[in-house]
């Protein structure tokens, strides 16, 4: 993964839960997307969709900020 290609992933990720626009999902996260979450099942691209519309539901005003960024060949692993 170049440079170019995690800047543009990590202004559409900051998109997705600042605008907030969950359905940028669909558009940056593989088929065989997981997400882990601490206490929760792994969730793939779909049920991940639904866990973040009903955190939003509880919390509008979340803001989600990026700390750090790793990237693994083909793989990001993002600490936010």
């Amino acid at each position: 993964m170049s440079t170019d290609q995690i800047q543009a992933f990590l202004r559409r990720f900051d998109d997705m839960f600042n605008k907030p626009n969950i359905n940028i999902a669909d558009e940056i996260f593989a088929a065989k997307f997981k997400a882990h979450f601490p206490l929760t099942p792994t969730l793939n691209r779909t049920t991940y969709k639904h866990y973040i519309d009903s955190f939003y539901e509880a919390f509008p005003d979340f803001v989600m900020q990026i700390c750090d960024t790793i990237p693994a060949g083909d793989r990001l692993v993002l600490r936010v």
